[in-house]
């Protein structure tokens, strides 16, 4: 059977990716607050989150650190969305392309919190889903008050670029990165 590792591995590096956005995000008036990141192991079907991640969808820390089913995520989406964003999952996970999808996260109490949510689907050497790994913006919109849609789909590109080893696109987009940082 392939090996999938713990937590897909994500967990060692999260510390260095937190620290690459919040450099990105700085002075770009972005809260690092409203970023939640998060992994899941398909095959065992176990969901890890950070510390944001569990605030957003109201799961106590140490019991998302241990892994909860997918299901259990899903149950805490608005049920207007559930659905969609079911199907969106199931489509990424299919066809092995990125998942970015909108959507309104149950709150005991308060309004619905409305968050934009990315990720993939990764594959293990069988070509068999074994790992997920994303990232959650909490109210996207007023992020984009502070950063241009152009910048934040930019960052978001040279992620994936740097991610799925583009080296040059990676480049580019820096260029490009800096050329609209200069006319800001």
């Amino acid at each position: 059977m392939p090996r999938v590792p713990s937590a897909c591995s994500v967990v060692p590096h999260r510390e260095a990716y937190v620290r690459n956005v919040q450099s990105q995000a700085s002075g770009t008036g972005t809260n690092t607050d409203s970023l939640g990141f998060y992994s899941w192991n398909v095959p065992e079907n176990l969901v890890f989150g950070d510390d944001n991640f569990a605030a957003f969808f109201g799961f106590n820390i140490p019991t998302l650190r241990q892994g909860l089913p997918i299901e259990a995520i899903l149950e805490r989406i608005d049920v207007d969305d559930r659905l969609r964003i079911a199907q969106a999952i199931h489509t990424a996970i299919v066809q092995g392309g990125l998942y970015q999808e909108t959507y309104r996260i149950l709150q005991p109490e308060e309004d619905a919190l409305t968050v934009l949510a990315s990720g993939r689907c990764f594959r293990d050497e069988t070509g068999t889903p074994a790992c997920w790994v994303g990232m959650i913006v909490a109210d996207p919109l007023e992020q984009l008050e502070h950063q241009s849609a152009l910048t934040f789909h930019c960052r978001a590109a040279l992620e994936i670029a740097e991610q799925s080893g583009q080296r040059t696109v990676a480049g580019q987009l820096r260029t490009v990165l800096q050329v609209i940082q200069r006319w800001s």
